[in-house]
């Protein structure tokens, strides 16, 4: 697909400074004018540029084709996906709190409700997949491709930066009122992080895993465990 320039004196393309100074957060420096192109044009077999790039949330938009061909080869392993969100521009990234290097804003970040598996499988299936990040939250599974060399035309080519950047900051806690267990947790910005919340009896065996916010632990339970977001493992031994 034919690109152009990036735009100039927008303020919605204010490109962050690389984060952690990694050629990996450098400015696109060329787009797809979405509005020039029809949203039913073919990315992959399961995959049109509509579902990944909306001209509402940013008229030029980069889409890096092998985070698209990776999308396509998850698909086929989990079956069918929504695509909740692709590409974001700066300007509308900050207008929803989106985090300020969301990888929504370099065509390589998607959010994703699948439609054929559970969201813990569909977070694993992504890093089989060679995503460098995944997050689960309540409704979908963000999955990103950030350590991907980037794509010809969308970024210059003969960059000599670090590729390493640091990971996102998230924290949680495991507080306890009476029977009830809760985790709260900050530093999620596209949701409730999904928890998964697993009850062990004295022997290490597992009681009962499930879903939820908070949790009341069943009889004979000695420890509980609780994984946040697919990203943080906290425990209580009761």
């Amino acid at each position: 697909m034919p690109t152009v320039r990036a735009p100039f004196n927008d303020p919605d393309y204010s490109y962050p400074p690389p984060l952690s100074g990694s050629g990996q957060y450098i400015s696109p420096i060329r787009y797809l004018d979405l509005d020039a192109l029809s949203p039913d044009t073919r990315l992959a077999p399961d995959f049109r540029l509509g579902e990944i790039a909306e001209s509402w949330k940013g008229q030029h938009a980069v889409v890096q084709p092998h985070a698209i061909e990776s999308l396509q080869n998850l698909r086929d392993d989990v079956g069918a996906l929504t695509v909740t969100s692709g590409y974001r521009s700066p300007g509308y990234n900050a207008s929803i709190g989106g985090a300020s290097s969301s990888r929504h804003m370099y065509g390589d970040g998607f959010d994703l409700a699948p439609l054929a598996t559970t969201l813990p499988n569909l977070s694993d299936r992504c890093g089989r997949h060679g995503a460098g990040y995944t997050e689960i939250y309540e409704t979908h599974v963000h999955c990103d491709w950030r350590d991907d060399a980037l794509d010809d035309p969308f970024y210059p080519q003969n960059r000599s930066m670090q590729r390493w950047a640091q990971l996102p900051e998230r924290s949680a806690v495991l507080e306890r009122d009476g029977d009830q267990l809760w985790a709260p947790s900050e530093g999620w910005d596209e949701g409730e992080p999904l928890r998964i919340w697993t009850a062990l009896g004295p022997d290490g065996e597992v009681l009962q895993t499930t879903t939820g916010r908070s949790y009341t632990p069943p009889a004979g339970a000695t420890e509980v465990t609780v994984e946040i977001g697919g990203v943080l493992r906290l425990r209580l031994a009761l």
